[in-house]
């Protein structure tokens, strides 16, 4: 057995979104520019990238995170991704933190403040404990900002950098909820065929509100993929799209098909985010030479 080869893996659900850690692997990553290190895993780890995401050992809702060394934070992580993903989540700084603490990897800091190097910034999470059990996380973001608007959809821009397309509810549709899931997808297929080749979006977002700060969305990545949470960025870009039209929330409470829920406060301008990742297992996969499934395949 090529001891290289094999991969240790710890998978941390945030609010129904699955992220799968990364502690030792064959990239042998020896920088820790988390920039330089992305490209190579784009461009030299490919097959171990789609073997540890793809069916049959991953799903179509999975996100691989790379932890590495950082000379500028407590530690860095790089993404991985299937096809249309998004290289950045904000669920997967807080996955990432739960599983390096929860498994001793990552000292419990006595002021509950943790910097964490991206290809996009350093970011900083807030940790409170109960003894030495870690009960809750959360992170201080900036407010998005509406960049384009027409009658059918605004365009927020998160950290300029991810553009989202949040739309209201049409009247086709009753409610956003199970029940209504064949009528939700057959929607999102229309909308997608209008922004086939439109290469600015980083996801489409239906929302419906269900009471004074409270909404209900859906979030669509490229393909059409539900994403299985309610998301951290389609919070900002829900909150940042009723501060516009001049509700100013104290609070949003952001629901998705399935009842997740994540609350967002507002102080100073800036958008306070909780959670409370769960790790949920933790695994090993060898990679051989001949394996019939070596880069695995995605459901559709």
């Amino acid at each position: 057995m090529d001891v290289n080869k094999i991969m240790n893996t710890y998978d941390v659900h945030v609010a129904g979104e699955a992220f799968r850690i990364i502690i030792h692997s064959p990239f042998h990553l020896h920088m820790t520019d988390c920039i330089s290190l992305e490209a190579i895993l784009k461009s030299y780890f490919l097959t171990e990238i789609r073997m540890l995401l793809n069916e049959p050992r991953g799903h179509r809702g999975i996100t691989g995170c790379v932890v590495t060394p950082s000379q500028q934070a407590d530690f860095g992580i790089v993404f991985l991704h299937h096809y249309y993903e998004t290289y950045f989540s904000y669920s997967g700084l807080f996955a990432a933190l739960t599983m390096l603490l929860e498994t001793g990897a990552l000292t419990i800091s006595n002021s509950g403040k943790y910097a964490i190097e991206t290809s996009q910034g350093i970011y900083h999470l807030y940790t409170n404990k109960k003894g030495n059990e870690i009960v809750s996380m959360q992170m201080d973001l900036q407010m998005g900002e509406v960049v384009e608007n027409t009658d059918e959809w605004k365009r927020v821009q998160v950290d300029r950098l991810r553009n989202y397309y949040v739309f209201k509810l049409p009247s086709s549709i009753p409610a956003i909820s199970l029940q209504h899931l064949t009528p939700i997808t057959n929607w999102v297929k229309s909308v997608l065929r209008d922004f086939h080749g439109r290469g600015d979006f980083t996801g489409i977002i239906l929302s419906e509100a269900i009471g004074e700060g409270r909404f209900c969305s859906v979030t669509f990545e490229g393909d059409g993929f539900i994403l299985r949470s309610p998301g951290v960025d389609s919070t900002i870009a829900l909150l940042t799209v009723a501060r516009a039209k001049g509700k100013k929330h104290r609070q949003l409470i952001h629901e998705n098909l399935v009842g997740s829920r994540v609350t967002a406060t507002v102080t100073d301008g800036m958008c306070t985010v909780p959670l409370r990742p769960v790790l949920t297992g933790e695994h090993q996969f060898v990679l051989q030479t001949g394996d019939p499934l070596e880069e695995g395949f995605l459901l559709k």
